[in-house]
C-alpha cells in the first residue's frame, strides 16, 4: 500500500511540477526479484513512433531525485551497466547487482516522455558472492556493425587468461583470427581488439583467470543505418521552384543516379518514376576509404511525357523499419523551335528598337543580345506563356542608334540547353552631313570661254543620296562620272557626280545650286551654291578708230574699255611713256586739251591681268592746222564731235536717198528725149506742180549744203541734167559732187564701225530708222511714197533749188 502511494505522489510531482507524460512504451524486469551476485535484465520496448536513439535509463534516488545511470551507448557507471537490442527492444544488464541496485528504474525517451517505472528487488545470497580476478571494461559496449571495438583486462599480479564468449548458455574460448589479443605489462593487461565488428558479434564476454572468472560485458553490436538516398548532378534553380531538381534536355539521354553510403548487408536499392517501380536498372557498388557505396541508375531519353517526371530513390537494411526515401524532380529543358532578330527600322538620332524572340522553349530564360563586339545589359524580358509548359521570351534593347551602329551584326544567344544564336545587321538610316563640290579641270580660251569639270560630293548617308543640279539654263554640260561609294566607317553610301561645262565669259558669277535628294529624308534640306570664276584675258574697245584727225586747240577725248577677269591694270601709252595706269577699272580715259603738233602721237591703251599677256589697242592721232579742214566738213567746237558723229550717218542716208532721185530724174529725162513732144508737155505740166521740198528735224541741217549747190549757176534742175556732160569736165559737177559725198559716206561708215557698228548691213539699218522722221515729213507734203515723189519730178521745177539746201555739209 505504501509502495503504491510513492508511486502516485511520484507520478503527481512528475506530472504537475514537471510536466512529464508516460508515453515512451512499456518497460518491465525481466525478474522483478534477483538474489545478489547475479544479473538483472531491464526489457524497454518503445512505442512505434518513438525514436530509438533518444532514450536514457534513469534509477531513482527518493521521491524527488532521480541519476541516469546509462545514456544512449554510454554506461555512467564505468562498466556496470551496459545494453543490447533484441529486435525492437533493448536490453539493460545490470551485472552483480547488490541491495544498492534495488529500486525503481524508469526511461526517458526524449523531451517531456517517460515510461512507467519498473522496480527491481535484490534479495540476499547466503552462499555469497563468487571472487573475481580482475577488471573487465570495455571503450564501449554499444558498437555499430563495422565498427572497431576494444575489451581491457587488469590483474594483478599479471597471469594468464583465456578470453571467452557466451554462446547461448555456455562460455567457449575466443581463437578466431578476427579477434586480436594482445598481452602487456608483465601480462598484468590483457586486450582484445575487434577491428571490423559485425553482427555476430554481438554477446556477452569474460576472462577466465583459471581459478576465477572476471565480471561480464555485454557486447551489442547493432546494424548499421545506411544513409539517406542522394541523387546525382542535383541543381537548385528558380525554374525548379528553387528546389533541388536534375536537369535533362528533350530527346537527348540521361542518366539519373541514386546512391546510398555506408549501412549494413544486405542494401536493397529501388528507384521509383512517377511511382512506378523501374526494373531497367543498374546497380553496383563501390568501398572508397573503408566506405561502401551503393548506386543506382536509371538511363533513358525524355519526351514531352516525362517533361516534369518525378524520381524517387528507397533503400533498406536490417537496421531500419522502414525504407528510407529521396524524391526529385527532373526538369526537361525544351530548346526554342526558333529565334528571330527583329530590327525596326531604325533613323539616327530616334530611339530604336531590337528584339530577340525565343519561341516554345523551357525554362524562360532570357537571351544575350550583343550588338557588335558589346553585349547589351540595358535589356527588357517580356514571357508569354504558350501552353503549360512552354514559353516565347523576347528581350528588347531600345537606345538611340547612331551611323556608327549601321550594319554592325547583332548576336542573340539563348542558352536554353544548348547556346542557339541567330544574327542579323542592323540598317540605320541617316542623313548625308554636307555636300561639297571640287574644281577638278579647268581650260580658259583667250575670250573667256571655259571647260571646267566639277566633282559634287555628298557625304555618307544612308539610303544612298543623288545630287540636282539648278542654274544652268541654256550651259552645255556633260556627266563625267556617277557613282555611290561605301563608307568603311558608317557602311554607308557616299555619292559622287562629275559634270563636264562648257562656259563664256558671260557666265562669270553664274550661280549653280547643288542640292541633295535622298529618300529616306524627303524632307532633308542640303544645298549649296557654286558661283563660277570664269577668267579670260582683257577684251579692250577703244572709242575711236585706228586713225583720228584732229586741229590746233581742239580738245581731245579717249576712251578704253576693258573687260577682263581677274581684274586688269589698264594704261595709256604714247610713244615714249605711260601717260596714265590704274587697276581694278573697267574704263581709263585719256583727255588732251588744245591739242598741238606734240600731240601727233600714236597713243597705246594696255590691259593686263593675272592670266595673259598684255592686250593692246592703238589709235593715231593726227593734229593739223585748222586750215587744212576739208571744205565740207563743218566747223564746229570739239565738245559737239560726238554730236556730229550721230547726225552725220542720218544725213548721208538722205543724201544716198537724193542721189538714188537724181539717177532716176536722169532715166526719166533721157527717155522723154525719145518721147513726142506732147507726152513732155504732159510731164512737164505735172513738174510744174512740185512744190519745194521743205526738210524738217534733222534734215535742216543739209540746208547750207543746198545753197551751196545753188550758188554754183544751176538755174533749174532741168537745165543742171541737160548740161550734164558739159559740167563733168570741170572741177565741179553733181557728178563730182555725189562722188565725193560716196567718199565721205565711207569715211563715216568706218568712224561707225569703230564704235561698235560690226557691219554695213547693221550701219545701214540704223541709218534707216534715224531717217524715218525725214520720210514721215516727206509723206506730210502730199507724197504717198518715194515713187510718186520721184514721178512726179517730171513736171516743172524752179529756176534754184531751195534755200534748205544750201551750204550742204558734202
Amino acid at each position: 500500500m505504501q509502495s503504491l502511494l510513492r508511486y502516485a505522489v511520484f507520478f503527481i510531482v512528475i506530472g504537475i511540477n514537471h510536466s512529464y507524460l508516460i508515453t515512451c512504451g512499456t518497460l518491465n524486469f525481466e525478474n522483478h526479484k534477483v538474489m545478489e551476485c547475479q544479473t538483472a535484465r531491464l526489457i524497454y520496448t518503445p512505442n512505434k513512433e518513438q525514436t530509438h536513439e533518444m532514450r536514457k535509463w534513469v534509477r531513482e534516488i527518493n521521491s524527488t531525485s532521480s541519476k541516469v545511470i546509462y545514456n544512449y551507448k554510454t554506461s555512467n557507471d564505468e562498466s556496470k551497466y551496459f545494453e543490447s537490442k533484441q529486435g525492437e527492444s533493448f536490453i539493460l544488464y545490470i551485472p552483480a547487482v547488490n541491495s544498492a541496485d534495488a529500486g525503481d528504474y524508469l526511461v526517458h525517451c526524449g523531451g517531456r516522455h517517460y515510461t512507467r517505472r519498473s522496480n527491481l528487488g535484490v534479495s540476499v545470497n547466503t552462499n555469497g558472492c563468487p571472487e573475481r580476478c580482475g577488471k573487465l571494461s570495455t571503450t564501449n559496449s554499444y558498437v555499430i556493425e563495422g565498427d572497431p571495438v576494444t575489451f581491457q583486462f587488469s590483474v594483478d599480479p599479471g597471469k594468464d587468461i583465456t578470453w571467452e564468449k557466451k554462446v547461448e548458455t555456455t562460455y567457449t574460448q575466443l581463437k578466431d583470427q578476427k579477434y586480436i589479443i594482445r598481452v602487456v605489462q608483465e601480462k598484468k593487461v590483457h586486450s582484445l581488439d575487434i577491428l571490423e565488428t559485425e553482427y555476430s558479434n554481438s554477446g556477452e564476454y569474460r576472462v577466465n583467470c583459471g581459478d576465477t572468472v572476471s565480471n561480464s560485458i555485454y557486447l551489442n553490436i547493432v546494424y548499421s543505418h545506411p544513409s539517406n538516398p542522394v541523387f546525382s548532378n542535383v541543381v537548385s534553380k528558380f525554374y525548379c521552384n528553387n528546389k533541388e531538381c536534375i536537369l535533362a534536355t528533350l530527346n537527348k539521354s540521361v542518366t539519373v543516379e541514386c546512391y546510398v553510403e555506408g549501412g549494413s548487408k544486405p542494401i536493397e536499392l529501388n528507384m521509383l518514376k512517377d511511382g512506378a517501380k523501374l526494373t531497367n536498372t543498374n546497380k553496383n557498388s563501390n568501398d572508397i576509404n573503408t566506405i561502401t557505396y551503393n548506386y543506382i541508375r536509371y538511363s533513358f531519353i525524355p519526351t514531352m511525357s516525362d517533361i516534369n517526371a518525378m524520381f524517387t530513390c528507397t533503400v533498406n537494411n536490417p537496421a531500419i523499419q522502414e525504407p528510407l526515401a529521396t524524391s526529385i524532380m527532373l526538369y526537361t529543358i525544351v530548346p526554342p523551335t526558333s529565334i528571330e532578330v527583329n530590327v525596326n527600322e531604325l533613323i539616327e538620332g530616334i530611339q530604336g528598337e531590337v528584339q530577340c524572340i525565343a519561341k516554345n522553349g523551357r525554362p524562360p530564360l532570357k537571351s544575350d543580345i550583343n550588338i557588335g563586339s558589346k553585349q547589351e545589359t540595358n535589356t527588357t524580358k517580356t514571357v508569354d506563356k504558350v501552353s503549360a509548359n512552354l514559353y516565347t521570351i523576347t528581350m528588347s534593347v531600345t537606345k538611340n542608334f547612331t551611323r556608327i551602329h549601321n550594319q554592325e551584326k547583332v548576336l542573340c544567344c539563348n542558352n536554353i540547353g544548348e547556346t542557339t544564336c541567330e544574327d542579323k545587321n542592323l540598317n540605320v538610316l541617316f542623313p548625308p552631313k554636307n555636300v561639297i563640290v571640287e574644281e577638278i579641270f579647268k581650260r580658259n580660251e583667250e575670250n573667256g570661254d571655259t571647260v571646267i569639270t566639277l566633282k559634287f560630293i555628298a557625304a555618307e548617308s544612308n539610303p544612298r543620296s543623288s545630287i540636282d543640279l539648278s542654274g544652268l539654263k541654256h550651259v552645255q554640260r556633260k556627266m563625267v562620272d556617277n557613282r555611290n561609294d561605301p563608307d568603311n566607317e558608317t557602311h554607308g553610301w557616299i555619292y559622287t557626280a562629275v559634270w563636264s561645262f562648257n562656259f563664256t565669259k558671260d557666265d562669270d558669277k553664274r550661280e549653280i545650286k547643288y542640292e541633295v535628294q535622298n529618300d529616306g529624308f524627303p524632307d532633308l534640306e542640303l544645298s549649296n551654291i557654286y558661283t563660277l570664276n570664269i577668267t579670260y584675258y582683257p577684251i579692250v574697245t577703244i572709242s575711236e578708230n585706228e586713225h583720228k584727225t584732229v586741229y590746233l586747240g581742239e580738245d581731245v577725248d579717249l576712251t578704253c574699255d576693258v573687260d577682263s577677269n581677274p581684274l586688269s591694270t589698264l594704261s595709256w601709252h604714247n610713244q615714249t611713256a605711260v601717260i596714265d595706269e590704274i587697276f581694278g577699272a573697267k574704263r581709263i580715259e585719256l583727255h588732251l586739251t588744245n591739242v598741238s603738233t606734240d600731240h601727233s602721237q600714236t597713243y597705246s591703251c594696255k590691259a593686263q591681268n593675272g592670266i595673259g599677256g598684255i592686250v593692246s589697242r592703238n589709235i593715231t592721232l593726227t593734229v593739223k592746222d585748222p586750215s587744212e579742214r576739208p571744205v565740207t566738213e563743218a566747223i564746229k567746237p570739239s565738245a559737239e564731235s560726238n554730236i556730229a558723229s550721230v547726225v552725220g550717218p542720218i544725213i548721208g542716208c538722205l543724201l544716198c536717198a537724193i542721189l538714188i532721185a537724181v539717177i532716176v530724174v536722169l532715166i526719166i529725162r533721157k527717155k522723154r528725149q525719145n518721147e513726142p513732144s506732147n507726152k513732155r508737155n504732159i510731164h512737164e505740166t505735172k513738174i510744174e506742180e512740185i512744190k519745194p521740198l521743205h526738210p524738217t528735224g534733222k534734215d535742216t541741217e543739209m540746208q547750207a549744203g543746198y545753197e551751196s549747190l545753188a550758188g554754183q549757176d544751176t538755174t533749174t534742175e532741168i537745165e543742171m541734167y541737160t548740161d550734164l556732160d558739159t559740167e563733168m569736165q570741170g572741177t565741179t559737177t553733181e557728178i563730182e559732187m555725189y562722188t565725193n559725198l560716196d567718199d565721205d559716206m565711207q569715211a563715216r561708215n568706218e568712224s561707225l564701225a569703230g564704235q561698235g557698228t560690226n557691219t554695213e548691213k547693221g550701219m545701214y539699218t540704223n541709218l534707216d530708222t534715224e531717217m524715218h522722221p525725214g520720210y514721215e515729213s516727206l509723206a506730210g507734203q502730199g507724197f504717198t511714197s518715194e515713187i510718186e515723189m520721184y514721178t512726179n519730178l517730171e513736171g516743172p521745177t524752179s529756176t534754184e533749188l531751195p534755200s534748205e539746201y544750201e551750204h550742204s555739209e558734202l
